[in-house]
């Protein structure tokens, strides 16, 4: 605390400050980018040199948020109007910062982008149109020290509805959520003031606003009531402002396993970063927003494996159950149940390509994606339970990268599969059996070619799948219920074929469904003998417009298989 003072008291004076008491404002943009992806200014009241709103001002600091306070001769830390970095002051977690939950961002500039905040992990508040509990979903730490047992008053704005400055309210169903969350709650005074927690004292829950994403919010002590309405402005004799972007929503991660068992067969554990709660600090992958993804939608989670870590049961809890989450479209993925992987529900378990071949995109491999962003792809082709370059893994005579697809480009306003784009082919590994991948799409470029799978990023979603390399080439016989077969091309312009192996001769049905799963077409329904055999089919396209589909057969003596099927002209 000395330190703090003394230093602050040095600043005073080499910027030439006539009083040894200083001053200490707010933090919150006010003339600059409050809102990267909305372009929105912010015009919070914050800056004595910025105009035309107003600012918020505290000359003594019997009362503040945290440990200590900082004196500054303007808001954001004296860095008014120029805000590089954002937040300077309660961000940088310098013994001055009050709040603890929820963890915060901050805005970097060229170009302007929301990043966590050094030592900071970033964490939600809550999910949209939802209740924040005190002691829960946020707190903050209070001292109230102030001269003749003054009482305080606490205030807390939120800006729902993004609109760069605080006061009104946002719709949710439930009502109305207001912007002053907090209205002039008393924070006790006495013989030893009080220090802690504002969550102990009890204030009342508030409603979060509708939108997921960053809100700027404000957090006052002041010696005397605010008048309400309040817009975060005002001179008070005490206190201390701390303004904070806070994140509204939930996240995406990945589902690789973490500290479990990735590989049965030979018991080699994953050490995918997946999880925040399972292994090393910082080895996990997240998303933010989620307006670009993979497939039709992103699940909303907040932790890796379906919020699931560490526990990994079952495995791969998004991709494989087919919530139209997935965007594999080929080849299958499996899963692992007890000490056995099998296919994921509602597939035929339809490998990659043979160890040392060459997987091509459209027959082979194919997933479906929203962008825009840039698209990396890793295999664990060493079966170590982690994506690394591994020199050792050689076929035709060169190393095999895991790294697979590195930054590939998808355009704004695209919505399709990623085949249509024309990735270069993927080189498969030397070892047949099953691999850990990664599918990731991200707003930025990793600017890495041996990339590991962690990664905090603002946009996009990531996917991962247990795939097979096979030992032989074509279509495997499988034994039991289950209808090997594949569709080539897929995706299809016109013409495709079917192609399937039967264990004997029997009748068989093949339909096309929707999306929805209802049926579109019959396609074939007769007799067909043992063996391989190949059916092809020419539709109208009238009858049959672009988009996804399945393809299920089904067979008198109960076999049956699913395919997707993409039609793209």
């Amino acid at each position: 605390m000395k330190n703090l003072l003394f230093t602050c008291a040095c600043v005073m004076l080499l910027t030439g400050m006539a009083t040894a008491q200083g001053l200490e404002f707010g933090d919150a943009p006010e003339g600059v980018i409050a809102y990267p992806k909305l372009g929105t200014i912010g015009s919070f009241p914050t800056c004595k040199t910025v105009g035309p709103s107003l600012w918020i001002q505290h000359t003594n600091f019997g009362a503040n948020l945290g440990l200590s306070f900082d004196y500054e001769v303007d808001g954001n830390a004296s860095f008014c109007p120029l805000f590089p970095p954002y937040d300077l002051d309660e961000c940088y977690a310098d013994g001055d910062a009050g709040l603890t939950i929820p963890q915060p961002y901050t805005i970097v500039p060229q170009p302007f982008r929301v990043t966590t905040c050094p030592n900071s992990m970033g964490t939600s508040l809550g999910l949209p149109c939802t209740i924040a509990a005190w002691g829960q979903s946020i707190d903050i730490f209070v001292r109230n020290n102030m001269p003749n047992q003054t009482i305080g008053y606490m205030n807390v704005l939120f800006d729902w509805d993004l609109n760069g400055l605080w006061g009104g309210a946002a719709p949710c169903p439930q009502g109305p959520a207001a912007e002053h969350v907090l209205i002039n709650f008393p924070i006790p005074n006495g013989a030893i003031g009080f220090n802690g927690m504002l969550s102990a004292l009890g204030p009342p829950p508030f409603l979060i606003g509708p939108f997921n994403g960053f809100v700027w919010a404000r957090f006052s002590i002041t010696e005397q009531p605010v008048t309400v309405p309040w817009n975060g402005a005002g001179i008070y004799e005490d206190g201390e402002t701390e303004d904070y972007l806070i994140y509204i929503g939930d996240y995406d991660f990945g589902d690789a396993p973490e500290g479990v068992v990735a590989y049965p067969a030979t018991g080699v554990p994953g050490s995918f970063p997946t999880c925040i709660n399972a292994g090393l600090p910082g080895t996990f992958v997240r998303h933010i927003l989620g307006a670009t993804f993979f497939g039709a939608k992103v699940d909303g989670e907040n932790e890796g494996n379906a919020s699931l870590c560490p526990a990994f049961n079952p495995y791969n809890n998004d991709e494989c159950y087919q919530d139209n989450d997935a965007g594999l479209i080929v080849p299958s993925g499996y899963t692992i149940v007890g000490n056995n992987v099998v296919p994921c529900p509602g597939t035929v378990g339809k490998a990659l390509d043979r160890y040392c071949y060459t997987a091509s995109w459209g027959t082979e491999i194919d997933i479906s994606v929203v962008g825009p962003g840039f698209v990396n792809i890793l295999m664990d082709w060493d079966q170590n339970g982690n994506w690394a370059f591994n020199p050792a893994s050689i076929c035709n005579g060169a190393p095999v990268p895991e790294h697979v697809l590195v930054d590939f480009p998808v355009p704004a306003g695209f919505s399709g599969p990623l085949s249509v784009l024309g990735p270069p082919p993927i080189p498969v590994g030397p070892n047949s059996g099953y691999v850990w991948s990664r599918f990731t799409l991200s707003d930025v470029p990793l600017n890495n070619n041996n990339w590991n799978g962690a990664g905090d990023f603002y946009d996009g979603e990531t996917e991962d799948y247990l795939l097979e390399v096979t030992s032989t080439s074509g279509l495997r016989e499988i034994q039991g219920d289950q209808i090997p077969f594949r569709i080539v091309p897929n995706p299809a312009t016109d013409a495709f074929r079917i192609e399937l192996k039967l264990m004997k001769t029997e009748e068989v049905r093949v339909e096309l469904l929707g999306a929805d799963g209802h049926i579109v077409q019959v396609l074939y329904n007769a007799t067909l003998p043992s063996g391989k055999q190949t059916l092809g089919f020419n539709p109208d396209p009238s009858d049959l417009p672009n988009g996804l589909y399945m393809v299920r057969i089904m067979t008198a003596s109960g076999g049956t298989g699913v395919e997707r099927l993409v039609i793209q002209r």
